[in-house]
């Protein structure tokens, strides 16, 4: 179909055909396709059809915990769902939010706290709820959750207590 894998991802299938891009994103079973014709969409949608059993369910409004708004100018994406299961996890559903996502003050009370967690299990879970929503749709916690997942194996009340700054920050 003429169809290029992406560089950056390998579930992601790029087509230039002229001025108009195409694109597919693949997961599992779960396909999103995306061109800037109504015309192309079809075409493509068509050549699909022919070779797989494939139902369209039309505009897409969430996909793997992404929530899809469309807007005059293109696409917003957001994970506010996916945030609040998360925060509810750990009992953070009402917190009062953060505004900012990591005490500047964190590393230097690092070196003078050191109460480990008894089992660092939920806050692996806590971390990896936060690199997914970092990788996703918002970049501006990355650095602080990189810095937070640094202390995985043998994670402090305050790596704990940080963590959950981020989850409300976000």
């Amino acid at each position: 179909m003429g169809f290029k894998p992406s560089s950056a991802d390998s579930c992601l299938y790029i087509k230039k055909k002229g001025n108009t891009f195409t694109f597919i994103l693949i997961y599992v079973d779960d396909m999103l396709i995306v061109s800037q014709t109504e015309e192309e969409y079809n075409t493509v949608y068509q050549a699909l059809q022919q070779a797989f059993t494939v139902t369209a369910v039309g505009d897409a409004k969430h996909f793997l915990g992404i929530e899809i708004e469309r807007d005059g100018n293109g696409f917003q994406l957001n994970q506010k769902q996916y945030i609040l299961k998360h925060a509810g996890r750990f009992g953070l559903e009402n917190a009062k939010p953060s505004r900012i996502p990591l005490d500047p003050a964190y590393l230097q009370q690092k070196e003078e706290n050191e109460t480990h967690l008894p089992n660092n299990a939920r806050y692996l879970s806590l971390i990896g709820g936060l690199l997914y929503i970092a990788v996703q749709t918002r970049p501006d916690i990355a650095a602080s959750v990189s810095i937070l997942a640094q202390n995985s194996s043998c994670p402090t009340q305050l790596d704990s207590q940080e963590a959950k700054r981020v989850l409300t920050h976000t």
